[in-house]
């Protein structure tokens, strides 16, 4: 993530972030361990929103309520 949000504050200075978690590779874990990942990236400086690459129907409803 550092790597990457240096080089774009080269050509964008006061850019904001979202972090994106891969399809297949972002909700195959029970919900707290879900949640340690999306907390931990969310804290992160800069970093406004999450995008999370999957389908609605992929989701258990637990992580559905998490995310609402």
């Amino acid at each position: 993530f550092n790597e990457i949000k240096d080089r774009m504050h080269t050509k964008w200075k006061d850019g904001k972030y979202m972090a994106y978690f891969q399809a297949y590779t972002n909700t195959h874990a029970p919900l707290p361990v879900l949640k340690e990942k999306y907390e931990t990236v969310m804290n992160l400086d800069g970093v406004v929103g999450l995008s999370i690459a999957t389908r609605p129907d992929c989701l258990p409803d637990d992580v559905v309520e998490y995310l609402a």
